[in-house]
């Protein structure tokens, strides 16, 4: 039955730390409990080892762009170029004149890798030997802009840069545009690079994780509690409405519902209140029970005060009826700006495939207190997805069959 306004998300793709988007990759999520990817950081940077970890060659970008000046760009905005290339033909979506496509383009980090290409030559030779190229690759919404002028969209294109829960709320400006009929189409990209500069920074402030004895990885490290791995990549979601996908022929897709937002200071007493309050909000504005809610999609960055209110925020609203929650940050890495469009990934692919995704390895301690992965579930129709940011912004929807 299609609802009034609904929204679906008619195309997605990938580029992560286990590769490309594609049955074969996401499947590995599914059977084996153990490390499934090589992933970064690419400890060469700090002269580190570890024997499961190597450097991924995500992709030959002369493949689909040999023009000296994509070349230059920074490593996120190739990301999201091709990811969104992915996404359109996933979503069987070929723009045209007569078609608006909107472009949100979410980041954290984004183009750092240009910061430290440009800054060197001027902290060495002065301004005049900076780059005309310095403020163009430094600034998300240029990376916004690339996308709308290199498919010819013509719809509006919007750059946030707010880290992990950025897509989310693109998300929610992507729904509002397409149901006052701003836009057709809405393609919500997130994308982040990782460089040298971030790496040593996260490593000197304990925040990098470490490959174990037996060759696995360690997101959370369980004597400091902000430890994690990082990641890299992109994902794309296109966005549109459910009669419009119907009458392009599609199958039944999954719905993202309405998003709801907030800040808090997660060092007060009473901050997991906001966030259930938040929760309930979006709930309610999407027509959605908890009893609804057959799993949880966690933001679980690393953060130890995010991850705690986060946690108390869940085992306040479920109590004793907590439904499995997954970390897609245990299978990617935090990937920052790309992690609530694989956050949405993630949900989506349990409903269509109705199986629950295997937990690899140890979780932040905050986590533990909450039985993960055990509950059988005969139906995975409807999911919760949370989004956080180091700074309090916290975000959440929800998607359904």
């Amino acid at each position: 039955m299609i609802e009034t306004n609904s929204i679906v998300v008619s195309g997605k793709a990938f580029l992560s730390s286990i590769g490309e988007l594609t049955e074969e990759n996401m499947g590995r999520l599914y059977d084996t409990e153990e490390v499934i990817f090589d992933i970064v950081p690419q400890y060469d940077y700090l002269n580190l080892r570890c024997s499961r970890t190597k450097k991924v060659d995500k992709s030959n970008w002369k493949e689909f762009d040999s023009a000296s000046s994509f070349r230059r760009l920074p490593n996120a905005y190739k990301f999201a170029i091709y990811v969104v290339e992915k996404a359109l033909c996933n979503a069987k979506v070929n723009p045209d004149n007569d078609i608006s496509v909107g472009v949100f383009f979410a980041t954290g980090l984004s183009a750092i890798s240009s910061v430290e290409k440009f800054y060197h030559p001027i902290s060495v030779g002065g301004i005049e030997k900076g780059s005309p190229l310095l403020f163009p690759n430094t600034t998300s919404s240029v990376g916004c802009g690339l996308i709308s002028l290199r498919y010819g969209f013509n719809g509006k294109s919007i750059a946030i840069s707010n880290a992990g829960v950025s897509v989310l709320q693109s998300i929610d400006l992507a729904i509002s545009s397409i149901q006052n009929n701003e836009i057709d189409y809405a393609i919500v990209v997130g994308t982040e690079e990782l460089t040298e500069t971030v790496y040593k920074a996260f490593y000197h402030t304990g925040m990098l994780g470490f490959g174990d004895d037996k060759g696995g990885i360690i997101p959370y490290n369980m004597k400091k509690n902000n430890t994690t791995v990082l990641g890299e990549g992109a994902a794309a979601l296109i966005l549109e409405k459910e009669q419009n996908m119907v009458n392009r022929g599609l199958l039944e897709r999954t719905r993202v519902g309405n998003v709801e937002l907030c800040n808090v200071d997660v060092n007060e007493k009473y901050a997991s209140d906001i966030c259930v309050d938040t929760i309930k909000r979006c709930l309610i504005n999407n027509n959605i029970s908890i009893e609804d809610i057959d799993f949880v999609v966690s933001s679980a960055n690393g953060n130890y005060n995010l991850d705690k209110c986060e946690k108390d925020a869940l085992i306040k609203l479920f109590g004793d009826n907590m439904p499995n929650i997954i970390f897609p940050s245990l299978y990617f890495g935090e990937t920052d700006g790309a992690s609530g469009a694989l956050s949405i990934i993630c949900a989506i692919d349990m409903i269509e495939r109705n199986k629950c995704m295997k937990r690899p390895f140890n979780l932040n301690e905050h986590f533990q207190a909450i039985e993960l992965n055990e509950k059988e579930v005969k139906n995975y129709k409807c999911a919760l997805v949370l989004s956080s940011s180091y700074y309090g912004d916290f975000a959440c929807t929800v998607v359904k069959k």
